[in-house]
């Protein structure tokens, strides 16, 4: 296996995981999208405190998953 299929495969391995926590973060507010959960939080129909935490750490992962599309395909 060459290097570089290698590395994507780590890096796609690294996605899959970080899929799996933004999922499980969603799942806690029974949404499927970011935007649903900043809605509700701004409504005040799901509670503030963690959401916003939440909320925070989803923007983070989806920026991640981004992040590693770009890197793959650039190799």
């Amino acid at each position: 296996m060459s290097p570089i299929i290698g590395v994507i495969m780590n890096l796609k391995e690294k996605q899959r995981l970080l899929q799996i926590e933004r999922f499980e973060i969603l799942s806690r507010y029974q949404y499927s999208i970011v935007k649903e959960l900043n809605q509700k939080i701004i409504e005040g129909k799901a509670p503030e405190h963690t959401g916003w935490e939440d909320l925070i750490e989803l923007k983070n992962i989806e920026a991640e998953i981004k992040e590693i599309e770009n890197d793959i395909k650039i190799l």
